[in-house]
């Protein structure tokens, strides 16, 4: 996947690009509704970031769930879409935020269900399996690579 076509797509969260440049794919699966991307920011003050992340992210009905340092943990929980073969959508979202280097990556994965579900973890578990054994261990091997940079 290129970035133009993550740019252009509407169903991969590109709510939460702020100022971006570089903008690289990391990973993608079709299979599973996943993409992993970093870019790097112009905005270089933590709190400016995360006020633009949070107005952008509740215009779009993503609620946080975790936030720690400079590293959040999104969902958003959507009904089916009109048209469509009656699945709910079910999406967890990571970010991380390095305001010394400009760095952002985010990792997203969204899972189907035929019923609805009040958190991620209760949609189809193939998904939830492919995240919790491949997407959000590769989001956090990054993330610690970017804390060892930093303390060379």
């Amino acid at each position: 996947m290129s970035p133009q076509e993550l740019r252009e797509s509407s169903l991969y969260p590109t709510e939460f690009i702020v100022k971006d440049t570089d903008l690289e794919v990391v990973s993608f699966n079709y299979d599973v509704d996943s993409v992993t991307f970093t870019y790097e920011t112009s905005v270089t003050d933590a709190a400016t970031f995360w006020t633009e992340i949070s107005s952008r992210s509740e215009e779009s009905r993503w609620k946080v769930l975790d936030s720690e340092g400079n590293v959040r943990r999104y969902e958003r929980l959507l009904p089916p879409r009109e048209g469509s073969m009656g699945y709910y959508s079910a999406e967890d979202l990571r970010i991380a935020y390095d305001p010394k280097a400009g760095r952002v990556m985010v990792a997203w994965v969204q899972s189907d269900s035929s019923k609805p579900v009040n958190r991620f973890e209760e949609a189809d578990d193939t998904e939830v399996r492919y995240a919790r054994e491949t997407v959000w261990p590769g989001f956090e091997e990054q993330i610690e690579a970017w804390s060892l940079a930093a303390d060379d």
